[in-house]
């Protein structure tokens, strides 16, 4: 739940790896879209729309329908200095392509990377089902890292296939260190 008093004395959502609190991907969103500055607090709108003493968390099935995924085939261009890397985000999915998570996740990575932002993107547990998605897939085409749980595909007794890097725990923990943000989506 939110706390309008706690929404206003940390400027944001307090709950770890939201969007919408301090430092949270959102910021470093925008951020990057304005030349890598993040806005100052100020700049941006101190509490969203009608926002209650408290408001309710909604649960998985009070959630909308997922939506499809949409990204242009090629990422635009965007201005950076050649001698700055790449800002690297890691994203765990680990619901199956039925489950909301599963759509906010693709959804999440896709806005990252037309932003510029290089995604790598590990399906575990019931998400190797989502692997050979016709969206998932097209976004690999654009840039996408993709990798999936090498022990969740032979247990659910899906055959071999070049759609991702299949891995264990260990390339899960590379990924988790080697990217500037890392969001689990459960």
């Amino acid at each position: 739940m939110h706390h309008k008093g706690c929404w206003i004395e940390h400027s944001g959502c307090t709950t770890p790896a939201c969007s919408q609190g301090p430092g949270g991907l959102l910021e470093d969103l925008q951020g990057y879209k304005s030349g890598g500055e993040v806005p100052t607090k100020e700049s941006q709108e101190s509490i969203p729309g009608p926002l209650l003493e408290t408001s309710p968390v909604l649960q998985p099935e009070s959630q909308p329908q997922p939506q499809s995924v949409t990204l242009s085939k090629s990422v635009p261009d965007i201005k950076q200095d050649p001698d700055k890397p790449r800002r690297k985000l890691g994203v765990l999915i680990s619901v199956g392509p039925d489950h909301p998570n599963f759509g906010h996740g693709t959804r999440l990575a896709a806005a990252a990377m037309q932003t510029g932002i290089e995604v790598y993107l590990y399906c575990l547990d019931d998400a190797v089902l989502g692997i050979n998605d016709n969206q998932l897939q097209s976004m690999r085409g654009a840039g996408l890292r993709l990798f999936g749980c090498e022990f969740a595909r032979r247990n659910r007794k899906l055959p071999p296939d070049e759609n991702a890097i299949y891995g264990g725990l260990t390339m899960l923990s590379d990924l988790a260190g080697a990217t500037d943000r890392f969001i689990s989506f459960n």
